[in-house]
This record gives C-alpha cells, sequence and structure tokens, in this order.
C-alpha cells in the first residue's frame, strides 16, 4: 500500500484465538469532517486482502475514518492450522474492533466478506447501526461448487482486464490452498437465515452483471431481512462482482448515504 496517497497509515496486527490478523488504519483526507465522522471499516472476500479495497478507501477517508482488515491467512498472513468458520472470523473482526475502540462503524464486506458482516450483526447486534454487503454470496439455490464456478466465470467476462488483474495478483499472493480450504465454509454458510437476525440498517448491492449475485438474490435478502430497519438494493450498472475496484465511486456513495440516512432516523 505504499502507492497509496492517503495522510496517514496506521498498521497494526493483533493476535486472536491463536491466529494473527492485519488492519491497516487510514484517516481522513482533506474534508472537515468533525468529530462525529464515521468509521468505515472493510472486509474482503476469498482470496483477496486490504489492497484489493485501496480504491475505495481513498474516496471514504474523504468522509471518515477507514480501517482494512486482512484476515487471517490472508494479505502475506500465516495461514490458521485450520480452516475457520464464518463464525470464527466473525468473532476475530469483532474482537480486533473492540480493542481499536471502534464504536459502532460502518461495516462494507466483500463477497465472502458479506458472510463475516451478516455473521458478526447477528451475534452481536450493537456492533453497528450500517452496513453495506457488496456482492453477497452464496446464492442459496446454487449452493454447490461447480454452479459458483460457473457464476464467477459468467461475471468475469465483465470484468475490466484492468479489474482482473488486481484479482490476479491477489490469488498469486495468497496462492490457492488457504482459499479452497475456506471454500466449504463458505458455500455452507445460511446467509439468507442469518440476515433475518441482524438489526443494522442495511444496502444489499452488486453490479449488474454479477451472476453470482443476480438482483433476485438481493431482494430475496432483503426480504429476509425483517429485523432491519431500513435495507436498500443497489445494482450498479456496468460492474459485475469487482464492482469494489472498478466502481468504487458507486460503492462509496451507498456508504456514505447510509451514515447519512441513519444520521436523521
Amino acid at each position: 500500500m505504499a502507492r497509496n496517497p492517503l495522510r496517514r497509515l496506521q498498521r497494526r496486527t493483533f493476535g486472536t484465538g491463536g491466529v494473527r490478523t492485519r488492519v491497516h488504519v487510514l484517516t481522513s483526507v482533506g474534508a472537515d469532517v468533525g468529530n462525529r465522522a464515521p468509521t468505515f471499516v472493510l472486509l474482503h472476500g476469498l482470496g483477496v486482502s486490504s489492497r484489493y479495497f485501496v480504491p475505495l478507501a481513498e474516496r471514504l477517508a474523504r468522509h471518515g475514518s477507514v480501517v482494512i482488515f486482512d484476515l487471517p491467512g490472508f494479505g502475506g498472513l500465516p495461514r490458521p492450522r485450520r480452516a475457520l468458520t464464518i463464525r470464527q472470523f466473525a468473532g476475530i473482526v469483532a474482537v480486533v474492533l473492540g480493542q481499536l475502540e471502534v464504536r459502532r462503524p460502518v461495516l462494507v464486506g466483500h463477497s465472502m466478506g458479506t458472510q463475516i458482516v451478516v455473521e458478526a450483526l447477528a451475534a452481536e447486534p450493537g456492533l453497528s447501526a450500517a452496513a453495506v454487503l457488496v456482492g453477497p454470496v452464496v446464492n442459496a439455490e446454487e449452493r454447490r461448487l461447480t454452479r459458483l464456478a460457473l457464476r464467477f466465470a459468467q461475471s468475469s467476462v465483465h470484468e475490466r482486464p484492468r479489474d482482473a488483474a488486481v484479482s490476479v495478483r491477489e490469488y498469486l499472493v495468497s496462492g490457492l490452498t488457504w482459499p479452497n480450504l475456506l471454500l466449504p465454509t463458505m458455500l455452507e454458510y445460511p446467509i439468507e437465515e442469518r440476515i433475518g437476525e441482524v438489526t443494522a440498517a442495511l444496502c444489499l448491492m452488486a453490479g449488474e452483471h454479477d451472476a453470482t449475485a443476480p438482483e433476485a438474490w438481493l431482494r430475496r435478502l432483503a426480504e429476509a431481512a425483517g429485523r432491519a430497519p431500513s435495507v436498500e438494493v443497489v445494482l450498479v450498472p456496468g460492474a459485475a462482482h469487482q464492482v469494489v475496484v472498478g466502481h468504487a465511486d458507486a460503492v462509496a456513495a451507498a456508504a456514505v448515504a447510509i451514515v447519512g440516512r441513519e444520521a436523521t432516523r
């Protein structure tokens, strides 16, 4: 992240439950956001890391502080001895946020990161008042590896080469062993059930060409989120699964907007 133009970057590593997690804390740049500025917490998906979120973090740092996670086994961190569950990932995130003394941030998860966000909010309702779920997986009607691989392939046709290159670089860093160990966990997680326990405001977002998270799936999740005070569904024109990279402006706008809506509630 050396090329990141943000004014200040604090990197911290935590040992939680015998595994290591890293966070990058970015302060606001160029905006007088005052003492009530929000904190945005970014959680990546399978096979990538904090670097995936640099474009989004640059935009969000104009509105508040940003905490970007490198989850255990990613971003060059040691791989745990055995695969972690989504519940374990969520527990680690909650512990780290507590140690950072981050209070009620806006959680932004992408792909598998949306599962971690949902589980964290279901387990600890007071953790956050708002969350943005970008490209939530896995569609309950297609909870098979072959089907998921097909949907990713269909989405990739619509990715811009430079955006796809970001994922390729990330996978080269993390390797395939750890993501492959986590695939069963991601496939089995019942996000459509656990989202019913979430009491935070939600924005469900995906690229219009994201075959892993089509509009019908987003709307099913929206209907299942019966305890959320508000739920918005957003489709990003021209985008596919890597919307957080190629269309960071749209994702940032959704995260900032949900802060504004909750501030007036």
